[in-house]
């Protein structure tokens, strides 16, 4: 490890002299100050234990120089300030810290002159904040289950999230809004109108998967996290490609992160929790091994509407120990089709009772105001949907680990009980607003498992 009697280059005490940036230059004194607060901060974020002792060697071999502008939430109390510093290991650049809790791995190089960090900087700098869907990146990708997160849910995941990832604006929204309805700017409403507005942003969309969404701090960048069926989760990113390749090249040595290249760091960071899957990681799997329950959720989730995710299904019909499953994900995601295939298919007598009354025509019947309402469904349970997910009733998660799919295990383990309930709620849901799959477009929570750094 590097001594912190190491000199700061002779190159940033000419920066100092550049009186149009924006940084307030540090004493020696003032540094160590800084690095202390750093180091500190560290220990406190829930990662796994070697990626912590990465980060932690990192801060302790660094020399803070500067404090850059600061960046402050839409709502509520959140500021962030840039640190500059310098590594010894690479002491022909400046490296920036997008606050206090974002991992050194994801660290900014800058350059070593005015212009290279007024550009550098730049897009983590911008006031602009764009439409939703006018990013030029979309990215999804599958997060696996609660359990595997160690949560109940989405409400405990997002109460970490605004808690504990202080590189996103708290300031959410939820799938009732088709885009971000907070204002750049929130100074000029009262606390009754900001309230009003949080208690809106969390009404969700009655025909989509529950669903909110953030932006950064930082780049602007849009991170929308859906909960899907058997409490499983997807994450899309949108976002404007970074000028920082390295940095995410050089973070996949240490954690398999199969993400692109150009993904800016304030998004990168809010993957670091459990397995990260993307579509290309999860067609190769299923290229491999065939279709499997988890398989299946995971290319269901990942592009809802999409013909791939027919095609798996389709092919786990003539499966008895897969059938039920495919059924429970056909009702859920509004493939009808299949669901008319398997009536026609099936040799389970049980199942084919099911479908066959749960595709039959619905009848309206008036109710006392006049309005047409269909003919309810006694014979559904509603509980019976999440029967096909249990880990020991449908799916086997066992071989989809902290880092993604495990392809030496087996997931289309299924019991012989009936897997094929249907329940008719699951049928509105799904489209996940998810409308482009391609490349483009608490801090004293333990249970937390942020990858594992590789050896």
């Amino acid at each position: 490890m590097v001594s912190h009697s190491w000199k700061v280059p002779t190159w940033v005490a000419a920066l100092r002299g550049e009186g149009d940036l924006p940084f307030r230059w540090l004493e020696p004194e003032d540094a160590a100050t800084q690095r202390d607060l750093l180091r500190d901060v560290w220990e406190l974020v829930p990662f796994a234990d070697d990626f912590k002792e990465h980060g932690a060697e990192r801060i302790a071999r660094s020399t803070p120089v500067a404090l850059g502008p600061a960046r402050r939430a839409r709502v509520g109390e959140r500021q962030e300030d840039l640190t500059l510093l310098v590594d010894p290991e690479h002491p022909d650049h400046l490296l920036a810290s997008l606050g206090e809790r974002i991992p050194p791995s994801l660290w900014i190089p800058l350059g070593r002159t005015a212009a290279s960090l007024r550009e550098g900087l730049a897009p983590y700098l911008t006031d602009d904040q764009r439409s939703a869907h006018s990013f030029s990146r979309v990215q999804r990708v599958f997060k696996g289950t609660a359990e595997q997160l160690g949560l109940e849910g989405l409400d405990a995941l997002m109460e970490i999230i605004t808690l504990s990832e202080t590189w996103l604006d708290p300031s959410f929204w939820s799938s009732a809004h088709e885009d971000d309805p907070w204002p750049a700017d929130t100074s000029s409403l009262s606390m009754l109108q900001l309230r009003r507005l949080m208690e809106l942003n969390k009404q969700q969309h009655p025909g989509q998967f529950p669903a909110f969404s953030f932006r950064t701090l930082w780049s602007r960048s849009v991170l929308r996290i859906e909960e899907h069926i058997a409490q499983s989760f997807v994450f899309e990113l949108r976002y404007e490609p970074s000028r920082h390749p390295e940095v995410i090249r050089a973070l996949q040595e240490i954690l398999p992160l199969p993400i692109p290249e150009d993904m800016p760091v304030d998004l990168v960071a809010s993957l670091l929790r459990g397995p990260t899957v993307t579509q290309g990681a999860l067609h190769d799997v299923l290229q491999q091994h065939g279709p499997a329950p988890f398989l299946a959720l995971a290319q269901c989730a990942l592009d809802p509407g999409g013909t791939t995710a027919l095609e798996v299904l389709r092919a786990m019909l003539p499966d008895p120990k897969l059938q039920g499953v495919a059924v429970e994900l056909a009702n859920s995601y509004g493939h009808v089709g299949l669901l008319h295939e398997a009536l026609t298919t099936t040799d389970d007598d049980a199942l084919k009772e099911q479908l066959a009354h749960h595709l039959v025509p619905r009848v309206e019947v008036p109710d006392d105001d006049g309005e047409g309402d269909e003919e309810p469904d006694d014979d559904l349970d509603e509980d019976d949907s999440e029967d096909a997910f249990d880990d020991d009733d449908g799916f086997d998660d066992d071989g989809f680990d902290d880092d993604g799919f495990d392809e030496d295990e087996d997931d289309g383990d299924l019991d012989d009980e009936d897997d094929g309930d249907l329940d008719e709620d699951d049928g509105d849901g799904g489209d996940g607003d998810g409308d482009d799959d391609g490349d483009e477009a608490g801090e004293d929570d333990e249970d937390l498992d942020r990858g594992e750094v590789k050896s």
